[in-house]
């Protein structure tokens, strides 16, 4: 792994597009954290969430950071997916 003054370099940088993934995001965090500890590769996660209302924002919000770099990103009304692709890029 790549060091630097500030911190770690990210390895990979894995963006997760979510919309009601309560019952996916899980076991998709699992087996990329074991992916990390197995092949020692920093990974950023970075979830965009498309207006969900089944508890992925509280889901996202409770996972430990110190086991992945997780970044969420939120738009409380669901766009879609091209107007939300532009709604992050523009973040």
């Amino acid at each position: 792994m790549n060091k630097s003054k500030l911190g770690p370099l990210i390895d990979l940088s894995i963006v997760i597009p979510a919309h009601n993934e309560i019952g996916r995001l899980p076991a998709t965090l699992r087996r990329l954290t074991e992916f990390s500890r197995t092949t020692a590769k920093t990974i950023e996660i970075i979830v965009a969430d498309d207006g969900s209302t089944d508890g992925t924002l509280s889901l996202v919000d409770m996972i430990d950071a110190t086991i992945l770099s997780l970044i969420h990103i939120s738009e409380p009304t669901r766009l879609g997916m091209i107007s939300y692709a532009v709604y992050c890029l523009k973040k």
